[in-house]
């Protein structure tokens, strides 16, 4: 079997045999541009089961999908995305949009992870359908984690009734 190799920023690596499947761990997208923050998002993910892939720009989240998209890789990797509101050049609302236009992309739940704690901010994201929305600087990591995956045990698909919410 031919391994399909991809480099994301920051090194993380990943193969097509990796792809999620039921009893296989999750794979949330991380757009997020501050760099300590973004790892310590990650080690929190790995601890509680997790793959992660990241993103520090809406520019590089969207060509990272694309990229996905081309290799019939997305939504089967991309079981999430955790968003920064304030990111370079672009804010996360225009990621968010984006994933909303398109059909492969729109089924992904989205989580706002963001010290945007405006209202008129966060409403804008749970109109276009957030699942949840958090402020960073308040919520630890670790409890953002945790509420990802009970939704994702919530939501999946197949998922047997002995499966039990995480206490």
């Amino acid at each position: 079997m031919q391994l399909l190799n991809i480099e994301f920023s920051l090194n993380f690596r990943y193969s097509k045999s990796n792809m999620a499947t039921f009893g296989s761990p999750k794979t949330i997208l991380i757009v997020e541009d501050e760099l300590l923050y973004l790892g310590l998002v990650v080690e929190h993910c790995k601890r509680q089961g997790f793959e992660t892939v990241s993103a520090r720009t809406v520019d590089e989240a969207l060509s990272l999908l694309t990229e996905l998209k081309t290799i019939d890789l997305v939504p089967k990797m991309v079981d999430a995305v955790w968003v920064d509101h304030f990111l370079p050049e672009k804010n996360g609302n225009e990621l968010v949009a984006a994933l909303l236009k398109d059909d492969q992309w729109k089924t992904i739940p989205f989580f706002l992870v963001s010290n945007a704690v405006e209202a008129e901010i966060t409403n804008w994201y749970v109109r276009a359908g957030a699942r949840e929305c958090f402020a960073k600087m308040t919520t630890p990591p670790e409890k953002i984690v945790a509420n990802i995956d009970l939704y994702l045990q919530e939501h999946a698909i197949g998922v047997p009734d002995t499966v039990h919410r995480p206490r």
